[in-house]
């Protein structure tokens, strides 16, 4: 099941700091972003071993998840909101 889990971010007169790897139940093994897709449709695919963690740092987006039973949309409008999403 999908999980919207909120960052530690640290905040102070220099600006902002948010840590990811000590909040993901799961090691990084890789790093992408998606940039410059405004209007466009992704995704359509679902993975059988891979664990994601996927966060909107610039603007938002929708995460739609269809499974055997459910529909689900989340929005992704913080750098601070973090969609976790099991293989």
């Amino acid at each position: 099941m999908p999980k919207l889990i909120k960052l530690p971010t640290f905040s102070d007169i220099r600006g902002q700091l948010t840590v990811i790897e000590k909040a993901l139940p799961f090691d990084i093994k890789r790093v992408y972003y998606i940039y410059r897709a405004e209007g466009k449709e992704r995704g359509y695919h679902s993975h059988k071993k891979t664990a994601q963690a996927l966060i909107a740092v610039s603007g938002s987006c929708q995460i739609h998840i269809k499974d055997r039973n459910d529909k689900l949309c989340f929005v992704l409008d913080s750098p601070t909101k973090c969609l976790l999403l099991k293989p």
